[in-house]
């Protein structure tokens, strides 16, 4: 077979080309039709939409389902439980979107049939931050080498050099840079504009000449070689706290404590984790006398607190001291006339952040939804929808707890005796309907001399009233997973006990 050859001529390709030349153009032209189109269509769509306090969530729902839109956005840039008011009518798409998120730190943009959310980008974050170079001097003018230098409340920091020098990076607007250096006071200088600063630091006078309990006597700080420590107890009785346990929490390193929550229960104090197999609490030691627990006493009775941690400041305690030793030493009489001191505290609590669970409506339709892809017969179609139950059942078991805390004590005292007399009431409501603890404390502490003589007394009552519940957890759960069609006192029982009574 021949092979076919194609001859074009000069006029032929002329032809060729212009028709290819006029293809172009009118593919450009249908293209900014197609584009115009779009966005007329963009332009012309209206949104007509009342709603009042509407989480965001449902407010993109019914937006997608009358723009056509699909709204896009990553985890976390927006608040589901979000509310807004929002009042639209015939309001172009642009528009519209501008008028929902203006108040709110999100930009909008439209891609294709999608609408992308994003974090709207502060000015100052994007804000060149200045560098501070500086030097830190002692009184003596030496330089201080392995300083700390930070910016107050966040991770940027750095150290001096071994002539006292540093460069750091402020943020522009300004902020707090706090100096530390150990035996030293430390300082925090406000900085704004400065591109140099000079610190000089003063030496921090230690207590070192404290007295300090250590189970079989008393010595000096500066003597001390144990693992010993001392609780603030001014900043301990600012937490207004049940025991003795929960006032140790966050005080003392090398102490955890661990509590359920109930009003008045018992907290698990573990001084350097477990040092035994048997008993793993700490032992107590009040005034001298020895004990297993100490949290019904009252803290406002406390003098001071010492922990012993090491075997060394512990030994004379044996092996009941193996995980720790808690000395406190109670108020007593000081010199002087009668001196009457009165405090009253009352408080509330509350559940820190409660569940957002399904309504009865949309649970009815969810648990429908579960039988008819499961094939089966959906029997739960109540006979008349007005009367179905919607409880929110965490509203129902959980409530504003109530704490109220009564302290008086009366001082006094000559020069050879003293005396304190003490009272005290303490009352908590837990955040969960029907758990309540109730304390009532008495305690005097009298002391005398005559001539070589001695004696005095340390008397203690303490009398507590409880109501606990062993499924305080149970009842969380039943709170999430109870059904909310079911009421909580059921009309038909005549004890009106609902379904778990």
């Amino acid at each position: 077979m021949k092979p076919v050859r194609m001859i074009i001529t000069k006029d032929q390709f002329g032809t060729i080309t212009g028709f290819s030349r006029t293809f172009r153009i009118l593919l450009i032209i249908a293209f900014a039709f197609v584009v115009r189109m779009e966005l007329a269509a963009q332009e012309s769509k209206t949104v007509t939409l009342q709603a009042q306090q509407v989480r965001i969530s449902e407010l993109l729902q019914q937006l997608e389902g009358l723009t056509g839109y699909k709204f896009f956005y990553e985890a976390g840039v927006i608040d589901p439980a979000m509310k807004l008011d929002v009042s639209l009518e015939n309001a172009p798409l642009d528009k519209a979107l501008n008028q929902i998120f203006s108040s709110l730190p999100l930009s909008w943009e439209i891609q294709d049939r999608f609408i992308i959310l994003r974090r709207k980008v502060s000015t100052s974050a994007q804000a060149q931050p200045t560098m501070l170079r500086g030097r830190i001097l002692d009184e003596s003018g030496s330089p201080l080498p392995g300083a700390t230098i930070y910016i107050k409340g966040t991770s940027t920091g750095t150290t001096s050099d071994l002539n006292g020098q540093f460069e750091l990076p402020v943020p522009e607007g300004g902020a707090t840079v706090v100096f530390r250096f150990v035996g030293m006071k430390e300082q925090e200088v406000f900085v704004k504009d400065q591109q140099s600063i000079e610190i000089v630091m003063t030496t921090e006078v230690i207590g070192l000449d404290e007295v300090i309990s250590i189970g079989y006597g008393v010595q000096k700080k500066r003597d001390l070689t144990g693992a010993v420590s001392v609780v603030n107890v001014d900043e301990m009785k600012k937490l207004k706290v049940t025991g003795i346990g929960e006032a140790l929490q966050g005080q003392i390193s090398g102490v955890s404590v661990t509590t359920s929550g109930d009003p008045g229960s018992m907290a698990e104090v573990r001084v350097r984790g477990i040092g035994s197999f048997s008993n793993v609490g700490p032992l107590y030691v009040i005034d001298g006398l020895i004990l297993n627990d100490a949290n019904h006493i009252n803290v406002s009775d406390i003098e001071s607190i010492q922990v012993l941690k090491d075997a060394s400041s512990a030994a004379i305690y044996g092996a009941r001291g193996a995980n720790g030793v808690i000395i406190i030493t109670t108020k007593s009489g000081k010199e002087g006339p009668a001196r009457v001191n009165f405090s009253a505290t009352q408080g509330w609590e509350e559940l820190g952040k409660k569940i957002e669970m399904m309504d009865s409506k949309h649970w009815l339709y969810y648990n429908q939804l579960s039988y008819i892809n499961a094939g089966a017969e959906w029997l739960g179609q109540p006979e008349d929808s007005t009367m179905i139950p919607n409880t929110d059942w965490q509203k129902a078991i959980f409530e504003m707890g109530k704490v109220a805390d009564y302290n008086m004590t009366v001082t006094g005292g000559g020069k050879n005796s003293s005396y304190m007399l003490g009272g005290g009431y303490y009352s908590q409501d837990g955040v969960l309907k029907g758990p309540w603890y109730d304390r009532y404390t008495f305690r005097v502490n009298t002391e005398g001399t005559q001539g070589k003589i001695r004696f005095g007394e340390n008397l203690s009552c303490i009398r507590t009233n409880q109501k606990l519940t062993n499924t305080w957890t149970s009842s969380f759960a039943n709170a999430l997973t109870m059904p909310p069609v079911i009421p909580v006192r059921d009309p038909n029982e005549i004890t009106g006990r609902g379904y778990y009574g």
